[in-house]
């Protein structure tokens, strides 16, 4: 290189390095605009599943439904509550939507039987799976080589291998059985069923470690905005607060796959009227 580029390609980096060193720092309203641009896509790969039909994701306030984001990446809908399967590979999730408004993620090496009934919505599961149920007068039954559990709310997560069953409930409660052994779970409660020891029952202080395996996956089911909002949260890493207490029970009901937080918010705040504000502490939901 010449001593001339030599002399240019130093000045260059001093004005570079002065133009870097007076930028100013980021506020926290850039940060959080920086986070909401930014997409928790990590983890197995989703799957769709190919069938002649693909409903499109819906948020449902109070009765009021809208069209939200079309997911198609890691979807299957809606299905019939008839004879179907569905089997996972080693690092696939799949989503699959129950005509009935229910929504199943399947974990990686995971079959699903669904089995035609006409007193009740069954499921044979092999493997993991997080069932987020709509409520509707037939039980809905999950069955496991283990046991079976009764979802006596909305949304929990089984993971069945053989004798081995463990339930968690993330909403509502669910009716665990096994063998002689009965339990009703609540809100953030575990059981688990082993073939060497009898059914056992703890609460677990905080649920999301135990629901990494979803991905960017997340769904509702009649969730109020307040919960909505300390849900996305936890899962985004940012502030959200709803700042009304009559909007905060207002009830949502949708599901999103790998979806940014501002696409969420956009959709979730249209549903219900409300508008999302980002601000230096976060962002808020307001009438």
């Amino acid at each position: 290189m010449r001593d001339e580029d030599k002399r240019r390609l130093w000045k260059l980096t001093e004005s570079l390095e002065t133009e870097l060193k007076e930028e100013p720092a980021p506020t926290i309203e850039d940060l959080v605009r920086r986070r909401l641009e930014r997409s928790t896509n990590q983890g197995p790969r989703s799957r769709a599943v190919r069938w002649p039909w693909l409903g499109a994701m819906a948020a449902a306030i109070t009765g009021l439904a809208l069209a939200g984001i079309g997911l198609v990446r890691g979807r299957a809908g809606p299905v019939k509550l008839a004879a179907a399967e569905f089997s996972t590979g080693p690092d696939e999730l799949v989503t699959v939507s129950l005509d009935d408004g229910s929504v199943v993620r399947l974990g990686p090496r995971t079959h699903l039987k669904v089995v035609q009934s006409r007193t009740e919505r069954a499921l044979w599961l092999d493997g993991r799976a997080y069932f987020a149920v709509a409520r509707d007068a037939s039980p809905f039954v999950v069955r496991t080589a283990a046991g079976t559990a009764t979802a006596l709310g909305t949304r929990f997560d089984v993971e069945a291998r053989g004798a081995d069953m463990r339930v968690l409930v993330v909403e509502g409660r669910v009716a665990l059985a096994a063998g002689a052994g009965r339990a009703t779970l609540q809100n953030r409660q575990v059981g688990t069923v082993s073939q060497r020891q009898p059914m056992t029952v703890a609460v677990v202080a905080d649920v999301e470690p135990s629901l990494r395996w979803l991905g960017g996956f997340l769904a509702f089911q009649a969730t109020s905005l307040g919960s909505v909002a300390q849900e996305l949260s936890r899962h985004y890493g940012v502030p959200i607060q709803v700042r009304d207490s009559a909007l905060a029970t207002e009830t949502v009901t949708g599901w999103f796959s790998n979806e940014p937080l501002d696409d969420v918010l956009k959709v979730v705040c249209r549903a219900v009227r409300a508008q999302c504000v980002i601000g230096t502490a976060g962002v808020t939901i307001e009438p």
